[in-house]
């Protein structure tokens, strides 16, 4: 505690972003004996705040801009030390749910059309579930169709009109959707072992990718749909004790990265699909759930569900190194980049957590937002507008960026 002087200093100062121009600004009072407080930025006076007032809203406050703020008491007979504090607008806290949708089921996965209209929902029991989300703020129902087990993750061919499915004991499961009103089956691909989680497709979408349980990394030739036919094969680890779960591709498809609940991240050398080859790994300390890559390929972020976000220099493929890390005190289930400064983690105890990875030695968690479900899942649309959270028993949500 800080014992009020006539003119003391103010300290604790803080900045909080309320607008897309216009912060606020808070402080301790150590005075006792004030007439004001003098605020400035960047050395111009721009407001005074009354006798033991604590927070005062400063707008006009140019968009990723540093600006230092500084403050000082005042009266008749003096003023006291400055107190100063360096911020700037911060656009990730005025992050905020815009709409929801209950699919009834246990949602794992969004997928979306390339242009963002149409998002195909993998539910569990519900199959893949077909949203029209043209106006994000009133998503509704337009198409469904019932997988045999559970669906856990959909990828959209490059034209649209097919979807591949990894469903759980029946592997991949091939669908026309030509007509999201009538979704009919086309091919699938099941060799009798592991269970289908997540799935990958390549650039020019002839080949899937499919994290396959305990049976590692499926990789199967989809050039013909109605005729799937498996041409590769990557245990993460020999015997049981594996569990791949998600695959992310390199940007140029020659790397796949997968994430094993049992080995962590397992980098696999997938130049020719027939013959992947292991490169190097990364054991996280917990469960690995995910990987997503930085734009550059030369960072891994994982999702680890008892340690929370881990970030993994890759730039020296065959040593990858940690580089930070963030305890989310929850489950982290996924991760998804916006960019290089920003990742969003679905956190099935947290919600959804926007994260500031400016620094990747050191992430920090800007907001949450509390998706009232279990956030399985973090998609962003390609328009970098949106963030569709799988909530588990809560459907989807939807953030607005």
């Amino acid at each position: 505690t800080i014992t009020q002087t006539p003119l003391g200093t103010p300290s604790d100062l803080k900045i909080e972003t309320i607008s897309k121009n216009t912060i606020l600004l808070s402080w301790q009072d150590n005075s006792s004996a004030e007439k004001a407080f003098c605020i400035y930025k960047d050395g111009e006076h721009v407001a005074t705040a009354k006798k033991d007032q604590t927070s005062i809203e400063i707008a006009c406050i140019n968009d990723e801009e540093i600006h230092t703020f500084t403050i000082k008491a005042i009266n008749d007979e003096g003023e006291s030390d400055i107190a100063m504090i360096e911020g700037k607008i911060n656009k990730l806290s005025l992050i905020e749910k815009i709409a929801s949708y209950d699919t009834k089921d246990y949602s794992e996965d969004v997928t979306l059309s390339k242009d963002d209209s149409i998002a195909f929902v993998s539910d569990e029991s519900n199959g893949v579930v077909v949203l029209d989300v043209s106006v994000p703020q009133n998503p509704k129902m337009i198409g469904s169709y019932s997988t045999d087990k559970i669906s856990y993750s959909t990828a959209l061919s490059n034209d649209g009109k097919i979807a591949y499915v990894a469903d759980d004991e029946d592997g991949l499961t091939v669908l026309d959707i030509n007509d999201l009103s009538d979704i009919k089956k086309v091919g699938s691909y099941y060799n009798g072992n592991g269970d289908a989680f997540d799935i990958a497709l390549s650039n020019d979408g002839s080949t899937a990718y499919v994290a396959n349980g305990a049976d590692g990394l499926n990789i199967i030739d989809v050039s013909n749909p109605s005729e799937p036919k498996l041409i590769g094969k990557y245990k993460t680890k020999a015997g049981s004790d594996e569990l791949a779960i998600s695959v992310t591709l390199s940007s140029d498809n020659t790397k796949a990265y997968i994430a094993d609940i049992y080995n962590g991240m397992v980098v696999v050398d997938i130049n020719d699909p027939t013959a992947p080859k292991k490169i190097s790994s990364y054991k996280t300390d917990g469960y690995a759930d995910s990987v997503a890559l930085s734009m550059d390929n030369t960072k891994a972020y994982l999702t680890d569900d008892e340690f929370g976000l881990i970030v993994v220099d890759i730039s020296d493929i065959e040593n990858p190194k940690k580089l930070g890390s963030y305890d989310t005190s929850g489950r982290a289930n996924a991760v998804a980049l916006l960019d290089d400064k920003t990742a969003f983690v679905a956190d099935a105890t947290n919600g959804l957590l926007i994260m500031d990875i400016s620094d990747p030695a050191h992430p920090k968690e800007v907001k949450k937002i509390d998706t009232n479900g279990t956030a399985t899942n973090v998609t962003i649309s390609h328009d970098k507008t949106k963030v569709y959270v799988s909530n588990g028993e809560g459907g989807i949500v939807v953030v607005g960026i």
